[in-house]
């Protein structure tokens, strides 16, 4: 696999992996950073976004994601409810979302 900071790559096929960026002061809206991977990360199976400065709503594109195993958006400021399409995650195991509103 190939590795840039945070992210690793599949090395056959270049699809993210896993994107690891806590505490990076990203802010904006979770759904401007979620929908684009959403398209072109089929095969990701760890996000971890954990204390950052993410605002708004997870997206329901978030259910597309099918290879997650592991999300972590803890300690953002992440609004609303959880949408039902992660329900259609079957390989989630790791679920982190304490500490938003």
């Amino acid at each position: 696999s190939d590795t840039w900071f945070g992210i690793l790559t599949d090395s056959k096929t270049g699809r993210i992996k896993s994107l690891k960026l806590p505490s990076n002061q990203l802010y904006g809206k979770i759904s401007k950073f979620i929908t684009p991977l959403c398209g072109i990360a089929g095969k990701l199976m760890v996000l971890d976004l954990r204390c950052n400065h993410m605002t708004g709503e997870i997206p329901p594109c978030f259910g597309y994601l099918s290879s997650l195993v592991e999300v972590y958006l803890s300690v953002n400021q992440i609004t609303g409810s959880i949408p039902e399409e992660l329900g259609s995650l079957q390989r989630l195991e790791k679920l982190g979302l304490n500490g938003n509103r």
